[in-house]
């Protein structure tokens, strides 16, 4: 703990002179003696003392301290003098890659704390094994054996993604279904191919069934009274709208055969060729120009009644399909004009006036023949009779709201029986009522 220190020569003689002085010479006698045999005199040249100095005594610690600090601290020298030290050290190296083992973190034995590319490989490879562990559960919980790190094409098109879309999408599933389509190619690979299956679908149903309301079928009494039904009124509204048309059209020309008629005998004619030629107007006015003019909503190249027209011209009339289309073109440009017409010369509001007093005229100058009530012969119903071979057997009408009566009066046409009994299949047949064929039996 002590420290050298030099003694001058100046010191030792002060020293000498002064301890001679104090003992009458004694002390200086004594020098003499020590240094005839061989002593230094009592001159030295140094001292050992106490010193003020803390970085002495640090020095002095330091020594003492260091096995104890390099036992304590895991192998650490007493020599590190920073953080940065403290991290270049390969046994923190060593203390770090042994901690992180402990937690999952793989790393090389020779792995140096400065080494972070060697880290971020090993941080990520424990990310994505932890991921995998998560996904395997998550997918275990939900019964799809789905594999981990799939690429989104991959992931798409697996079996049991593709399962999961089906069941979703049930029969307008197409194989495969890819989340990333965009609407157009939605359209050409999912709704395109359904319309398809399904036209084929529904056409071969329509196919089964030709057989069955063609003549001599099942249903060859409903299958025309169905397409009298669809056909005949739309036709009656064609020719009524182009005789009104006519009718209303051809008041100029009568007007210009008035004007005409006086100048028949001198130019016979060429008031006919007038004529003929205001006629041929008059029909490309009301046929044509409606063509010409534009369809509708209707009409559109790719609706359902288009599509319609177009099989009708091809397989049964094509008369038919252009007096249809006609009338779906005429029809909503002539009647605004009609309706704005009849709303200005009060047409409709002046016959109901009117009709009235006209009734009670025709009642006081034809009162028999107006009052005379059809008797039930005349009325047009005829009795229906359903006779079965299984006693208390249930007959129903299925297409009218009445029950059955044994000889309803009815209006003839086709109606749907049901004949059911307790034990035996149940019969629905269809029958025609008419004049003549009035009872049907039908056998359980």
């Amino acid at each position: 703990w002590l420290i050298r220190e030099n003694v001058s020569t100046a010191e030792n003689v002060g020293q000498s002179v002064m301890a001679g002085i104090l003992t009458l010479g004694l002390y200086t006698a004594l020098q003499a003696t020590d240094a005839l045999i061989g002593g230094d005199a009592g001159f030295k040249d140094h001292r050992m003392v106490y010193t003020n100095d803390i970085n002495h005594y640090k020095a002095v610690l330091m020594v003492k301290m260091e096995a104890d600090f390099i036992k304590q601290s895991g192998g650490y020298p007493l020599s590190i003098r920073s953080i940065h030290d403290f991290r270049k050290n390969p046994l923190t190296s060593v203390k770090v890659n042994k901690k992180l083992r402990s937690k999952g973190l793989i790393l090389p034995a020779a792995w140096s704390i400065t080494d972070r590319n060697s880290f971020n490989k090993a941080v990520a490879k424990k990310v994505r094994q932890e991921a995998d562990i998560k996904w395997e559960a998550s997918m275990k919980k939900k019964g799809i054996p789905l594999p981990p790190n799939l690429s989104w094409q991959k992931f798409q098109r697996n079996t049991h993604i593709q399962a999961q879309i089906k069941s979703e999408m049930k029969t307008s599933y197409i194989n495969p279904i890819l989340a990333d389509w965009n609407n157009i190619q939605f359209k050409q690979y999912v709704v395109m191919p359904n319309i398809k299956r399904k036209t084929t679908e529904y056409l071969t149903v329509l196919e089964a069934q030709k057989a069955e309301f063609s003549d001599g079928g099942a249903f060859e009494a409903t299958g025309k009274s169905a397409l009298r039904a669809t056909i005949v009124p739309p036709i009656s509204m064609s020719i009524s709208l182009a005789l009104v048309l006519l009718t209303i059209l051809k008041l100029p020309m009568k007007a210009f055969e008035l004007i005409q008629t006086k100048r028949q005998v001198s130019d016979g004619n060429r008031s006919q060729r007038i004529k003929h030629a205001l006629s041929f107007s008059l029909i490309s006015l009301i046929f044509i120009i409606p063509f010409l003019i534009g369809g509708n909503q209707y009409t559109l190249k790719d609706s359902a009644v288009n599509y319609f027209f177009e099989q009708m011209e091809k397989n049964d009339s094509a008369m038919i399909s252009f007096a249809l289309k006609w009338l779906l073109i005429t029809q909503p440009l002539v009647q605004p004009i009609g309706a704005s017409i009849n709303e200005t010369l009060l047409i409709t509001p002046a016959f109901n006036a009117i009709s009235g007093p006209l009734n009670d005229f025709d009642l006081k100058m034809m009162p028999e023949k107006i009052t005379n009530k059809k008797t039930p012969e005349n009325n047009g119903l005829l009795p229906l009779y359903i006779t079965t071979n299984v006693k208390n057997a249930r007959i129903s009408i299925m297409n009218i709201k009445p029950k059955y009566r044994i000889g309803m009066p009815l209006p003839a046409g086709n109606y749907d029986i049901k004949v059911s009994a307790q034990g035996y299949n149940t019969v629905r047949k269809f029958i025609y009522l008419k004049a003549g064929s009035t009872k049907f039996k039908i056998k359980l």
